[in-house]
């Protein structure tokens, strides 16, 4: 029934940092919404009061956009943080467009993916006195925790009717370096197609592998003390030719003219 709630929760307790990924799907019920919710630190805050981390999923029949909110509940907590991702670019058409772009545009509306058909992701971490949300692989927002936020507790899955969950991962976040920090772009392809042939997916780089450009390579010899090779210059041939002495003369002596 559209009713349905299913909750899953952790025995263990789970301290910072830590964060929690969920792959799923949300198929809505005619008419209806569904969602996920991912909770962590879920317990009592030192007032006695209910206290978790929250990031929430969900999307409406007959739309092609996913509504999301990060919350922080529990001590002083600040506005939620909430916003829309669109699976197709354009969602209004206009009277002032060509025929030919409205035909372009057209198509890419019909070959936007669809949200009952894709397998959907959402990441919630806790670290450094910050939580960080992403939705199929976007940085959607950042919170900043108070001091005295104890960020340890149980963590929690909401799934209401119509949430299919395909997986869940809650692990220990890896420290990660000041200067660099590694982003995912897995939620950004949009294409399995290159030059019109076809992508070898062998050739890509391994899921979780990290692989840095070429800009990072360089920055990161020039912090190893390697300095980058060094083209050799090209030395210019001396000169054989001396100037005659006879027009150095002529030149010296002719007079000038006003």
């Amino acid at each position: 029934p559209a009713s349905t709630v299913l909750t899953v929760e952790s025995s263990d307790i789970v301290a910072a940092p830590v964060e929690m990924e969920v792959k799923y799907r949300l198929i809505a019920p005619k008419g209806l919404s569904t969602y996920v919710q991912l909770q962590m630190a879920v317990g009592e805050h030192q007032d006695k009061k209910p206290q978790s981390i929250d990031l929430s999923v969900s999307s409406t029949d007959a739309t092609n956009y996913l509504r999301y909110t990060t919350t922080v509940k529990g001590g002083t907590v600040g506005p939620a943080a909430s916003g829309y991702l669109y699976f197709a670019a354009v969602s209004e058409r206009s009277l002032g467009w060509t025929e030919e772009m409205r035909r372009a545009i057209d198509a890419q509306i019909a070959a936007a993916p669809k949200i009952e058909e894709s397998l959907l992701t959402a990441k919630l971490s806790v670290a450094n006195g910050r939580v960080r949300s992403w939705v199929n692989g976007r940085f959607v927002s950042e919170t900043k925790l108070a001091s005295d936020y104890n960020a340890t507790g149980k963590v929690r899955i909401v799934a209401a009717a119509g949430c299919e969950l395909v997986s869940v991962q809650v692990r220990p976040l890896a420290a990660e370096p000041t200067l660099f920090e590694p982003i995912s772009i897995e939620g950004h392809t949009n294409s399995d197609t290159l030059n019109g042939s076809k992508v070898d997916l062998s050739s890509l780089t391994a899921a979780r592998r990290r692989c840095r450009s070429s800009g990072g390579r360089a920055r990161t010899r020039a912090r190893s003390g390697t300095p980058p090779p060094r083209r050799a210059r090209r030395r210019r041939a001396p000169r054989t030719t001396a100037r005659s002495p006879c027009r150095r003369s002529c030149s010296r002596s002719r007079p000038r003219t006003r």
